[in-house]
């Protein structure tokens, strides 16, 4: 009769403990870096609450914002309205909660491919990074989160696919695909890295598991085309630039394009805080210094880890550079992006550290103390720009929070919903960034009196 080892079971229960303690770390650091009470509705938020005014959820979740189509984000945003209404803080705490199991998943994924104590350091510079305040502290910003999510659940599974594949797990990364590009469409081209990911990691077994999953992929990309001219169409793809398509490889979609897949998001990584000129001579040095470390000293996974990890950046960012190229090369250092770029640089930055240490002395010194002040420094930097990052939302946020709880009182509402009033702007515009740039008086008093139906 076989008999259980005492050891397996103990080292199964130490693994476990250390799982379970590495998931409530992930959680609970986005709370204390990002968690603020005072933070109120602005910007797209009031876009999507004003919508919800007069369009029931199948309406609603179909409703495009701008050139993005995201009803997976619209069905959960109209439910998480119905449950907290104003109570903007539990909107934030959400958003807190899910960047943490990001942060987790992430971990989990690097531990096919590094040690996991270098996992570990890994992911807890991802749920420090300060650019998680321009997605955690704006409620509108769950889709990016979903949307990163959804896109890491689909990797997770596709590493366990190339290990055992079966139709149930293949369904699954076709799932968590579908969710991806319908929670925010960045993911769109970004999901084709699964197959290319599952070629270059492929453990043997037969072909046509692999061609089952392009299969997939492809039916999850053509399917959600489909339905983007079915609610969005090409209007809307040029919503933002008309010239959508005319400047397509042009220097400065090009420029644009360079600066946001491998500049900008090392710069994020490092917490470079300069001018954006600045900022992108630094990036290209670090590029340049990362990459070629690990294409001249690197293995043939770490160096097939690389390649993989700059098209992860790459080709969900040639969807970006198409509708905001035409802006400026420093819009490309937008933090709403970095909390999907810095994953790829987080790979090379692991490469680059694997490589690295396999040829420093086998000392405690360069093997335990030099990596944990590195770690902490990288992390004191992340810390230290978050008030930068977040003043902005605050200063908005009190604002917006002073007019709407003006409208409590019935004569300011009635004189806001007069013909005089009605169609004059509600928030101060004389400002370099406006709470929002074109919601009128009666609009605002639509989405009072909508909130206040919902208590």
């Amino acid at each position: 009769m076989h008999q259980i080892q005492p050891e397996r079971v103990i080292a199964g229960e130490n693994h476990n403990v250390r799982q379970l303690s590495i998931l409530l770390l992930c959680l609970v650091i986005p709370i204390i870096l990002f968690w603020r009470r005072d933070l109120f509705f602005i910007r797209d938020d009031w876009s999507l609450l004003y919508l919800m005014v007069d369009n029931n959820l199948w309406v609603y979740s179909r409703m495009a914002d701008g050139e993005v189509l995201m009803p997976v984000t619209r069905f959960i945003y109209y439910i998480l309205i119905h449950l907290f209404g104003v109570h903007y803080a539990w909107l934030i705490l959400i958003n807190c909660l899910l960047t943490g199991l990001n942060g987790f998943l992430l971990y989990l994924i690097f531990k096919s491919h590094f040690k996991p104590n270098l996992a570990l350091a890994l992911s807890l510079l991802y749920v420090v990074a300060s650019v998680h305040s321009a997605t955690a502290q704006m409620a509108f910003y769950i889709c990016a989160i979903l949307c990163l999510g959804f896109f890491l659940l689909s990797l997770f599974f596709t590493q366990i696919y190339v290990r055992r594949p079966s139709t149930m797990i293949l369904l699954g990364i076709g799932l968590f695909a579908w969710l991806s590009v319908n929670s925010w469409n960045f993911s769109l081209l970004g999901i084709w890295t699964l197959p290319i990911y599952a070629a270059l990691f492929w453990r043997g077994g037969a072909k046509r598991h692999l061609l089952g999953l392009i299969a997939v992929i492809g039916l999850v990309f053509l399917s959600f085309t489909v339905e983007y001219f079915m609610f969005n169409g090409l209007a809307g793809a040029k919503s933002h630039n008309p010239q959508l398509f005319s400047q397509f490889l042009s220097l400065s979609y090009l420029g644009h394009w360079a600066v946001g897949s491998f500049l900008a998001p090392l710069d994020f990584l490092f917490g470079v805080e300069f001018r954006w000129k600045t900022k992108i001579v630094i990036g290209l040095a670090i590029f340049l210094s990362t990459v070629g470390l690990i294409m001249r000293a690197g293995n043939r996974s770490e160096i097939k880890l690389c390649l993989w990890a700059i098209l992860v950046n790459a080709l969900p960012f040639s969807l970006v550079s198409l509708t905001r190229h035409h802006f400026h090369l420093g819009q490309a250092f937008s933090d709403r992006y970095g909390i999907f770029t810095i994953i790829g640089a987080l790979f090379i930055l692991g490469a680059t550290w694997q490589i690295i240490a396999d040829k420093l002395p086998g000392r405690l010194s360069t093997h335990v103390v030099l990596p944990l002040v590195i770690l902490a420094a990288m992390i004191g930097v992340q810390v230290h720009t978050l008030p930068i990052s977040t003043r902005l939302y605050l200063e908005l946020s009190q604002e917006a929070k002073f007019r709407y709880n003006n409208l409590r009182d019935d004569g300011v509402r009635a004189k806001l919903s007069g013909a005089a009033e009605k169609d004059r702007l509600f928030f101060n515009q004389n400002q370099p960034l406006p709470v929002h740039p074109s919601l009128n008086n009666g609009h605002v008093v639509a989405i009072y009196e909508y909130l206040s139906g919902l208590r």
